[in-house]
């Protein structure tokens, strides 16, 4: 574990505690229980939400061109629910719900990466 899920270990931990405390004083032993699984899973719905905010570039995959160290992506205009993006390098990809596809000189798609079942991770999109 790095410092940064050791800190939201402990934010989680801490928040369940307190909602366990609040609620066994007013329903007892349940209370505790049911208290700690709450207030654990609505730190983390809160921590995921705030965490996912932000510029959607930023989390993209690095560029598959290997001479492009930068990974540097421009937002370019997209369809219905496809954003295009462009590299630093020139190569461009589309992005939809899942998947992330280099976009060729020719106007064909090449699979390229996509999200995990958790969507947290991106995995080859053989």
């Amino acid at each position: 574990m790095n410092l940064f899920e050791v800190v939201l270990f402990i934010v989680v931990f801490v928040a369940g505690v307190v909602c366990a405390g609040v609620a066994g004083q007013r329903f007892g032993g349940v209370g505790l229980v049911l208290g700690f699984a709450v207030g654990s899973a609505t730190t983390l719905l809160v921590l995921r939400v705030l965490l996912r905010r932000g510029n959607e570039a930023a989390s993209l995959p690095p560029c598959r061109m290997p001479e492009d160290r930068k990974h540097r992506y421009r937002a370019e205009k997209g369809t219905d629910g496809e954003a295009l993006f462009e590299c630093s390098c020139g190569a461009c990809y589309v992005l939809d719900a899942k998947h992330f596809t280099q976009l060729l000189k020719d106007g064909s798609l090449r699979p390229y990466m996509k999200r995990s079942r958790r969507g947290a991770r991106w995995e080859m999109d053989l």
